[in-house]
């Protein structure tokens, strides 16, 4: 009888961990976002050379960014620092691509269609969101948001 609670015991004990091992929908604790605190960027589209946040402006904290390429050609997403009183020209170099030193993360090399995420804890401040593919930077693809 005692073997049989143990037993018993035992598989309760691994169909619990299993269940929740699986998970569900919401990833939330695995990336440690908070609800609310996201941000979708589309690169591309119309404009193949364009970054376009769904806001331009996000609450401090760790933000979530999914980009999405709905261009043609490969591009990424850079969140980079801006000090006060920097703008996107500061961060120009001499070759039209952008400095990348202040980056505080990215989503790299997204496909045409495709769509990656990123968890950033950022404080308040202005950030770039560029892509610094050769020639995107140059051609356009840059803007800018603030984080309060």
């Amino acid at each position: 009888m005692h073997a049989r609670r143990v037993a018993g015991a035992c598989a309760l004990g691994l169909l619990t961990f299993s269940l929740a091992a699986c998970g569900g929908a919401d990833d939330t604790a695995a990336t440690g976002a908070t609800a609310g605190n996201a941000l979708a960027v589309t690169l591309g589209g119309a404009q193949e050379f364009s970054v376009n946040p769904a806001s331009s402006t996000v609450k401090a904290g760790k933000i979530t960014f999914t980009a999405t390429n709905s261009g043609k050609v490969l591009h990424e997403m850079i969140v980079v620092a801006l000090t006060p009183g920097q703008d996107l020209a500061s961060i120009t170099k001499a070759d039209g691509s952008a400095n990348e030193a202040a980056a505080a993360g990215e989503a790299a090399d997204i496909e045409a269609g495709v769509s990656k995420s990123v968890t950033i804890d950022l404080k308040p401040g202005t950030y770039a969101l560029i892509c610094n593919q050769p020639g995107h930077f140059a051609g356009g693809m840059k803007t800018t948001i603030t984080v309060s």
